[in-house]
């Protein structure tokens, strides 16, 4: 996403923003990629310097203040472009502010707001002879995630091997509440499905290594984006929640927790 527009944009006269930027702020990722173009007063294509771009971003509640390094890189239509990299994970929920610095001391800055990590509530697990339901509530977020998934790390039987099982929940029914959303886990489907992932024998005793709550969420900026946009910076989070299982929910589905 750093960099795939290869269009070189321009202003007649003194160009504003001095600077278009191309990337995406992945708050699961270590390292954060975002291109950054030189706003020309000509059309005529000039080659890029290196380091002769800053870029920085800061964390408007944490004050976190990183200096990105910059690279040259191909673009698709084999023209050189600068791409900026820096190791650092974006705090979930926090606004941050990306500057670019250009040699003639203009700068453009643009704010992202990251997207929440919600915390996890549930209620008592419901017992019946075919069905095992949770009600959980995504706390701090009031709408559905983009994605909404149940993540089962097991062992598998057939090769002693973990084997991460993931199924989706996005078309599972759910409701804001006063606390954020809320969804019903269907833990016993769940498990047949888990057993079938890892054709273990209908029944069977399974090692549970842990149960998560998946769920991947995009900023304002996607829905709002125009066609004609030039540049562009998203940001995502990509979450896993721990989910709970009790000894006696283990027991009911016969899994066997994990030490």
């Amino acid at each position: 996403m750093g960099c795939d527009d290869s269009v070189t944009p321009f202003a007649e006269g003194v160009p504003d923003p001095a600077h278009v930027l191309h990337g995406i702020l992945d708050a699961s990722a270590d390292t954060q990629f975002v291109r950054v173009q030189i706003v020309r007063e000509s059309r005529t294509p000039q080659t890029p310097v290196l380091n002769e771009l800053q870029l920085s971003s800061q964390g408007t509640a944490s004050g976190n203040a990183v200096v990105w390094r910059d690279s040259l890189v191909t673009l698709d239509d084999g023209t050189r472009g600068h791409l900026f990299f820096a190791v650092y994970r974006p705090i979930p929920g926090e606004l941050v502010s990306l500057t670019a610095v250009g040699p003639d001391s203009r700068h453009t800055t643009v704010m992202r707001s990251i997207p929440i990590k919600p915390t996890l509530s549930t209620d008592a697990p419901v017992f019946a002879p075919n069905l095992l339901l949770e009600t959980v509530r995504l706390v701090g977020t009031s709408t559905r995630p983009e994605e909404l998934y149940m993540q089962y790390v097991v062992v598998d039987p057939n090769s002693a091997q973990d084997r991460t099982v993931e199924i989706s929940y996005e078309r599972a029914f759910g409701k804001p509440v006063p606390s954020g959303w809320e969804f019903i886990v269907n833990l016993r489907t769940d498990r047949r499905s888990v057993e079938a992932a890892v054709a273990a024998d209908f029944g069977a005793p399974l090692t549970l290594r842990s149960a998560s709550i998946g769920m991947i969420d995009y900023g304002p900026e996607w829905s709002n984006r125009h066609p004609s946009d030039i540049g562009f910076v998203g940001t995502v989070g990509r979450y896993l929640i721990p989910l709970e299982i009790t000894p006696a929910v283990a027991d009911s589905l016969s899994y066997v927790l994990a030490p």
